[in-house]
Parts: C-alpha cells; structure tokens; sequence
C-alpha cells in the first residue's frame, strides 16, 4: 500500500474507427460508371484483419517511436544492442488494438502525459489509414501503369491504320463511299442515258440528206465524247467498287479502335483520379481525446487487496501460534 503512492499516474487515449470497404477507391464506384452503386461502406473480416495487422507491424511501431522519441521517453538507451527489442516490448505494453464486439477498431495507448497518450493514438490510428491506402494505391498504379502502356500501344495501332486508310484512299480515289457512291452512279447513269439518247439521234439524222454536214459531224462528235464518258466513269465505277470493300473494312476497324481508345483514355483519366484522391481507408467513428481520469494504478483497489491479504496472513499467523503454543519445544529437540 506504500508502495503505491510513488506509483506514476497513466492515462489511457483510445480511437474507434471501422474498416472501409476497398471497393470504395474503385473509379466505377466514385464516378457511378456504368449506374453502379455501392449498397455498403464498411469492409468484412478480412478488412478488417488487415487493419489490425498493419497496426500490429514494425513499420507502425517503428513510427511512433521515432515521432515521439521513445527511447528517451521510456529511459531506454538507444546505443545498447536490445534497445530496439526493449523499446518496442515497452511501447506494446503500452500500446493495444484489438476488434470490438461490434467489428470496430479500438485503438488505445497509455501514456504518463494524457496529452501525449491522446496524440500517440490520433497518430498512429492516422498512419494505419496511410499505410492502408498505400497498399490500394500500390494496385492502383499497377493498373494505372498497364492502361498507360496499353494506351501507347493502341495510339500506335492507331496511327497505323489511319496511315494505310490514306495509302487505300490515296490509291483508289476514295474519300467518302456514301458520297462517292452516289454520285458516280448517278453520273454514269446520266452519261449513259445520254449518250443513248444523242446516239438515237445521229442514227436518225444521218440518213436525212436535208440535214446539213455540219450538224451530223457536231452530233458524231458528241456520241463519241459522251462514249469516252461512259467508259471513264465505267472504269471509275469499277475502281471504286474494287477498292470499297477494302476502305469500309479499314472504316470500320479504325472507328472501332479509335472509340476504344477514347473508352481507355476516358477510364485512365478515372484511374489517374482516383489514384490522386484521397480515399481514407478508414470511418472514423471517435477521435482521441485527452483523458481527464487515470487509468492505472488503482490505488484504493491496491490497497484494500493488501490489507485484505494482511489480515488473512494474520489470521493464519495467529491460528499457528495457537495450534503450536503447546507443543514442549525443548523435549522435541532434546529427543530429536
């Protein structure tokens, strides 16, 4: 009982938090692609496991000890061999985590100085969210990594058949089907209709000798121009039917990869957000605050516990005394 008025006063901080679910830092969940919703927050057990490993790791540990001088707080000299192992036994003495019944985080560390113990707790439950995010953001640049690689590629492909859709073009004549189409058949069909129509004419004006020379001449002039048209837009038309399959092929392939690419850019600029967000991987449900009341050593409790075990010792002492009172010690020894 003595003992226990030069006991120090320690104050215990404790932080409640619950996991996050990880799917939170998905770019499909932040920006709803494609109307996915979240119909829940909170990580499961291995959510959870994972946070309590991260809280029971030397890299945590490690922290707290350098941001808050452990070594000199505790009295330990840094220089010995097992400063480390003694500095780290001192602080987990001091220092627990543990899942509720609840399936939250309770964090707490006792400290001499309530203040301290209150900041230790804030800091280390801060650094459990960093090193959490860190693992996610370690997946997330992963993927961000292949999508830029992948977007390098695809640019290239790209690139590729736009040049051969213009080497294609370039060689045939062909810059817009639907336009082009339309417009050769309906010069062919004109030319021809045409040339039937001036043909008709010229035979049936030059069997007629009223019909002066001059005119017969300007007609057969014209049939035979408006046969080289024919034959022109007749090769033109036969051009560009052999070289329509081939363009409307590569039309189509660079639409299609062309939209890809735009669908991969869009998803990497998500990813690159995402990766730069800030997404704790935590829900902090209470801060630590600094305690008013200690919560060791429990002076009355000790006390009682040793007046208790005084009187009980006494008791036992006496019942001794008197059971052996009669006993003739000089004749036991004197036999003995």
């Amino acid at each position: 009982a003595l003992i226990t008025i030069f006991l120090p006063n320690f104050y215990q901080a404790s932080t409640l938090f619950y996991a996050a679910h990880p799917d939170l830092a998905k770019p499909e969940i932040l920006f709803n692609r494609g109307n996915q919703l979240r119909s829940f927050y909170y990580g499961g057990e291995d959510d959870v496991d994972r946070l309590l490993t991260i809280g029971e790791s030397g890299e945590l540990l490690d922290y707290l000890i350098d941001s808050f001088d452990l070594y000199e707080r505790y009295d330990i000299n840094p220089d010995l061999p097992k400063a480390p192992i003694r500095v780290r036994e001192e602080l987990l003495s001091l220092y627990t985590i543990q899942r509720n019944k609840r399936e939250a985080i309770d964090l707490s560390v006792e400290d001499r100085d309530p203040e301290v113990a209150a900041k230790m707790a804030n800091a280390a439950r801060n650094k459990i969210d960093a090193l959490a995010q860190q693992l996610i953001k370690t997946n997330q640049k992963r993927t961000l990594k292949a999508y830029l690689n992948n977007l390098e590629s695809k640019g290239t492909n790209l690139n590729q058949l736009g040049d051969s859709l213009a080497d294609v073009r370039a060689k045939y004549g062909i810059y817009n089907v639907t336009a082009q189409s339309e417009l050769l058949t309906g010069q062919y069909s004109t030319a021809r209709a045409k040339l039937a129509r001036e043909a008709s004419k010229l035979k049936a004006l030059r069997d007629n000798r009223s019909i002066p020379r001059d005119t017969i001449v300007y007609l057969s002039a014209t049939v035979n121009g408006l046969e080289t048209q024919v034959d022109s837009l007749g090769a033109q038309m036969e051009r560009f039917r052999s070289g329509m399959s081939r363009i409307l092929s590569l039309e189509k392939e660079y639409v299609d990869a062309n939209q890809t690419l735009s669908d991969d850019r869009e998803r990497t600029k998500q990813l690159q957000a995402t990766y730069d967000a800030e997404i704790s991987a935590i829900i902090l449900v209470e801060e630590a605050e600094v305690p008013v009341l200690k919560s060791r050593p429990h002076r009355s409790i000790i006390v009682i516990a040793a007046g208790a075990i005084a009187f009980i010792f006494s008791v036992l002492g006496v019942l001794l005394l008197e059971a052996y009172r009669s006993v003739k010690w000089q004749e036991v020894f004197k036999d003995a």
